[in-house]
């Protein structure tokens, strides 16, 4: 199981370890403090896993609205990165933090 993680960079959004990585890439941040995030199911909402955004539950909502979109198999419509629950912050954390790249202090 991956764990999703909360932190200070974008405060609405959940990403596994890799994408917490890319994101203090993109924003050129060394550490960060990352809160574990536990999974919570609420009525009518879903989260996608490629785009650590949360939406609106519909029959599939991944078929009709995402460009990312990939069925389990051929016999199931549900796109592999649905997932039926949210998550909430906890108060777990750990602390990431980037090597820099090699040649800079």
């Amino acid at each position: 199981m991956k764990y999703y993680y909360a932190d200070e960079i974008d405060k609405e959004r959940c990403y596994n370890k890799e994408q917490l990585i890319e994101q203090m890439k993109w924003h050129e941040v060394n550490e960060v403090k990352a809160y574990e995030a536990k999974p919570v199911r609420i009525p009518g909402i879903y989260y996608c896993s490629l785009t650590a955004e949360f939406g609106e539950k519909l029959d599939y909502p991944c078929l009709m609205y995402c460009g990312y979109y990939a069925p389990i198999s051929d016999k199931c419509r549900r796109c592999k990165f649905y997932v039926p629950y949210s998550y909430e912050r906890t108060e777990k954390f750990i602390i990431l933090k980037l090597k820099p790249p090699k040649g800079t202090k």
